[in-house]
C-alpha cells in the first residue's frame, strides 16, 4: 500500500466512521451529562472501581472482538461479525481517544501539554514519529 491510499483510509475511518460514532455514542452514554466521563465516573461508582478500571473493561470488549476476527481470518475462517470490521476498528480508535480525554479529566496527563501538541504547527510534535 502506498502512502496515498494509506491516507485515504485514515483520513475516512476517522472522518465517516469514528467522529460519527463517537458524537452519536456519546450523547447516548453520557445521558445528558456536561461530564463527557459521566458514563465512566457513573459505572465506577456502581461497581466501586477506578473510572480507568471501567474505561479497560469497556475497551476490552472491542479489543476481544478484533481479536476474535484475527484469529478467524489466521485460521482460515470465515469471521462472523455482529458489525462490520471497519465499525470495529473505529470503537478501538475511538475508546483511545476517550482514553487520553480520560487521562486529562483525571490530572494524569497534562491537558496543557496535549492542547500544546495539537495546536502545534509542526505535526510530528510531541509524538515520537521520524
Amino acid at each position: 500500500m502506498n502512502k496515498t491510499t494509506q491516507a485515504v483510509i485514515v483520513n475516512g475511518i476517522l472522518d465517516k466512521l469514528c467522529k460519527p460514532l463517537f458524537d452519536a455514542k456519546g450523547k447516548e452514554y453520557t445521558q445528558n451529562s456536561a461530564d463527557v466521563n459521566a458514563n465512566f465516573k457513573r459505572q465506577a461508582e456502581d461497581w466501586s472501581m477506578h473510572p480507568l478500571q471501567v474505561w479497560g473493561v469497556f475497551t476490552n470488549k472491542h479489543f476481544a472482538s478484533l481479536k476474535t476476527y484475527v484469529q478467524d481470518v489466521a485460521d482460515g475462517k470465515d469471521p462472523v461479525t455482529t458489525e462490520p470490521i471497519a465499525t470495529r476498528v473505529a470503537d478501538m480508535i475511538n475508546y483511545l481517544l476517550l482514553l487520553a480525554g480520560l487521562l486529562v479529566d483525571l490530572n494524569l496527563l497534562e491537558g496543557d501539554r496535549l492542547m500544546e501538541i495539537i495546536n502545534s504547527e509542526d505535526k510530528n510534535n510531541g509524538t515520537g514519529s521520524h
